[in-house]
């Protein structure tokens, strides 16, 4: 398998197949990470009489955070130290790394259209490391995250990583050294502290105004591996580890404190994967969630039954925790946490389903608001904070909102009745506003 990160693609344009007429032709729509992607010009088509899809190479690639330019008769892709050649009029793809080549067949050469190069849908797919998708004129396209090599290259390695608090607690870290590096959405993260120290530690990264955490166990000798996921886009980020001080939880979600042990910058070159990255308890790719979500996918051919089937699984199979809900001592779990303890309230519901939507290349996030039943009024429920967590995912070009945890059944008095329905899937947005308000998402 040849990674989306490390990728520089040379097309061969001298013998390049040129369609004069896309009169017969469909319009599709592009998105990236569920973000539509613009044309400009030449826009991607579906070409009626062969049932292929193409898409314009120079605009797919760089919403995939590449580098795109020209040389002469060639057309540059660039991602790192892989070459994919794709010879004119001929329908495979040649993958070059470190003297191993690779030849993927593909159903249709590349073409130049209106002067743009157009290569089929398929080539995103096998050539970029891509998952596609292809719904009723949407094309949906997300990278294979585990497929990314989470090394850094040192940018300025006269710069040093800061250390603050962590000279204190002997912190040190093996990876990375210097404190400008270059990566690509994922960095691996190697370091040790002095043990009993703290019982987690914690990765913060920031980018202008936005910023996103994970909390992480340390090993009983003070040592950790961690992957530090950059999911805002390209740009440079300030990344943090902290020793976690203090952990409480709210009323709707958890706070936490922590003393800043290094930090360092990074530059990111890859996509925006916020709503895709495992994130603040998303936590993907843990083996178990993995190895769920692909049973919940098999024999799926939409993504839409994917997930329903997730939707389905969670409300069916998670009990809510009435007793954490009542005495306010909520647990900080991860989605995996959730997994192997089969309780738990709205965030943890929310925090699964989006992790083994995740898994499967779904983009989703957990969506904080207020709700109310109808013996409430609105009056009374806004007199606190945000007081629920569902779900919203992308498919079919737009976002879908489905309620695992009202889905999955109702408290009376001091227990939970399991009552399994799909009320709350895809509901009508009228009556969806009715009994929820939305305030802001979670990556």
């Amino acid at each position: 398998m040849f990674r989306l990160a490390v990728l520089t693609i040379v097309v061969l344009l001298s013998f390049f197949l040129s369609f004069q007429d896309a009169s017969a032709a469909a319009e599709v729509n592009v998105f990236v990470c569920g973000r539509q992607v613009e044309f400009p010009d030449q826009r991607p088509f579906l070409d009626v009489e062969t049932n292929r899809v193409y898409v314009p190479l120079r605009f797919v690639s760089e919403a995939l955070g590449a580098d795109v330019g020209w040389d002469g008769s060639a057309a540059i892709v660039s991602v790192g130290s892989v070459t994919v050649w794709m010879p004119a009029g001929r329908r495979e793809v040649l993958v070059k790394e470190k003297g191993t080549v690779l030849i993927i067949p593909l159903d249709a050469p590349a073409i130049v259209l209106n002067g743009r190069t157009v290569v089929p849908l398929r080539f995103v797919s096998e050539a970029l490391g891509c998952r596609v998708t292809w719904d009723a004129g949407m094309v949906g396209i997300v990278p294979d995250l585990l497929r990314l090599p989470g090394n850094a290259e040192p940018l300025d390695r006269s710069r040093p990583v800061l250390y603050g608090d962590g000279y204190r607690y002997r912190f040190s870290l093996v990876e990375p050294r210097a404190g400008s590096v270059a990566a690509r959405t994922r960095l691996g993260v190697v370091g040790s502290v002095e043990p009993d120290s703290f019982a987690k530690l914690a990765w913060k990264v920031s980018r202008g105004d936005e910023e996103t955490w994970h909390l992480f166990p340390l090993a009983p000798d003070g040592r950790f591996s961690v992957d530090v996921w950059l999911p805002f886009g390209p740009g440079e980020y300030t990344v943090g580890l902290l020793g976690v001080t203090r952990e409480k939880a709210i009323e709707n979600g958890y706070e936490w404190q922590g003393a800043v042990l290094a930090e360092f910058k990074a530059v990111n070159s890859g996509p925006d994967v916020r709503f895709l990255a495992p994130l603040n308890g998303v936590d993907w790719d843990d083996p178990a969630v993995l190895r769920l979500a692909g049973e919940l996918a098999e024999g799926k051919s939409s993504d839409m039954e994917k997930i329903l089937a997730v939707h389905d699984w969670v409300a069916r199979n998670i009990t809510y925790d009435v007793k954490s809900y009542l005495s306010g001592d909520i647990p900080n779990w991860k989605a995996s946490d959730v997994l192997r303890a089969r309780v738990g309230v709205c965030e943890h519901y929310s925090r699964l389903a989006a992790a083994l939507l995740r898994a499967i290349g779904i983009p989703a996030k957990v969506v904080h608001g207020y709700a109310r039943r109808e013996t409430e009024t609105w009056q009374d429920v806004l007199r606190g904070g945000p007081n629920h967590a569902w779900n919203e995912v992308f498919v079919g070009g737009r976002w879908l909102t489905m309620d695992v945890t009202w889905d999955a059944g109702f408290i009376e008095g001091d227990r939970f009745v399991p009552f399994f329905s799909r009320k709350y899937f895809d509901p009508d947005p009228e009556a969806f506003a009715r009994t929820h308000r939305k305030t802001g998402d979670k990556y």
